[in-house]
């Protein structure tokens, strides 16, 4: 009996405590509240974070081998001096490895640069421009939404051809079919046979 009379008065006296000072109640209550909520956020960054990286794991391919001058992890002790000379992999030495190899299912050679594209009276500004040999599509993993990839006679012959983005697509055609549009780089020109697939962000 004494207990439960204890108890009630214990509980009086918060209800009591916490009319009298309900500044410092909603404060409290506030402050939890953001570092819940805080909590919540940091998770869901570091969520959308590893399905980033995990996306972009996936399109490389886990049994990819990558040959080039600069490797991929740059931080702030990286000591660049130590592959400034090393040589760009070339064309000669990706057709010497492909005439060579026994082991690699596929080899392709890729090389990138970014450039302004142009059409008409649209531009796009420092845009990624990746040039690939025949096989790279069963090197990089992608999807297109419209159109078609390159055929080996087209690769061979070297036509002006060239698959874009449709990040491109929408700056340079808005709502218009860019397919067998012909765009600029430079002072070539390419005609467009396919528009590759939004990435569908984490």
């Amino acid at each position: 009996m004494l207990f439960l009379q204890l108890l009630i008065e214990s509980f009086k006296f918060s209800i009591r405590s916490l009319i009298v000072n309900r500044l410092r109640t909603v404060l409290s209550l506030l402050g939890i509240t953001i570092g819940i909520f805080a909590i919540i956020t940091v998770f869901s960054v570091l969520d959308s974070l590893e399905n980033n990286i995990k996306n972009t794991i996936s399109s490389i391919g886990s049994d990819v081998i990558y040959i080039q001058k600069w490797p991929w992890e740059m931080g702030g002790n990286y000591p660049w001096w130590k592959y400034l000379n090393r040589p760009v992999p070339s064309f000669k030495e990706y057709k010497m490895v492909k005439n060579r190899s026994k082991k690699a299912s596929i080899i392709s050679f890729v090389v990138s640069t970014s450039k302004t594209i142009k059409y008409q009276n649209n531009s796009a500004d420092n845009v990624a421009v990746i040039a690939g040999s025949y096989e790279f599509d069963k090197v990089r993993k992608f999807e297109l939404f419209t159109g078609r990839y390159f055929s080996l006679f087209e690769y061979n012959s070297g036509k002006n051809l060239i698959i874009i983005g449709s990040d491109l697509a929408k700056n340079l055609f808005e709502n218009r079919s860019p397919l067998g549009k012909i765009i600029r780089m430079g002072n070539l020109k390419y005609t467009i046979i396919g528009v590759l697939k939004k990435k569908e962000q984490a």
